[in-house]
């Protein structure tokens, strides 16, 4: 079973899905389209214990509190993939790092010589849990912001919001 919670936020409303335990996904925008578009019922059940969480940790990133752990969550993704994200959870609130030097990381981590940019990028596309794995935080090497899967408007503005808390 899938479960699902709308949270609104400074950036508008987020979708956040759970298999009732974890936290499986994070819409940003798109929620409504997604549900409809899954092939199983979702149930919508705020009181989840995952959600709860999730929204704390979420009032935290934008309502620059104290820091929530980040909650439990579950990814359905290659290794390599799982690697681009470890070693993206590794920036932090308020920095940015390019395509090319996550690259490099990632490329290190799994004793290659190098990975591709477009390679990195195409791992971040598939992100379910953005702002949790915060993709947006990765940009071009020019300082130009990049894509992102919910819009370079929001990324501009994550990113914005990251700046004024330091």
């Amino acid at each position: 079973m899938i479960y699902y919670t709308n949270y609104l936020s400074y950036i508008g409303t987020i979708t956040l899905l759970s298999d009732g335990d974890a936290l499986t996904g994070l819409r940003i925008k798109d929620g409504k389209k997604y549900l409809a578009s899954l092939n199983q019922k979702a149930e919508e059940k705020d009181n989840l214990l995952i959600f709860i969480q999730t929204i704390a940790y979420l009032d935290s990133y934008f309502y620059h509190k104290e820091d929530e752990p980040i909650p439990v969550y579950k990814l359905d993704c290659t290794p390599f993939q799982r690697e681009v994200y470890s070693q993206l959870m590794k920036v932090k609130y308020g920095q940015t790092i390019s395509y090319e030097e996550l690259g490099k990381h990632v490329a290190f981590a799994m004793n290659k010589t190098n990975m591709s940019s477009q390679a990195i990028g195409t791992a971040l596309a598939k992100n379910s849990l953005p702002l949790i794995i915060p993709c947006h935080r990765v940009i071009n090497k020019s300082g130009e912001l990049g894509n992102y899967t919910p819009g370079k408007d929001i990324k501009k503005v994550l990113l914005d919001l990251e700046k004024e808390d330091k």
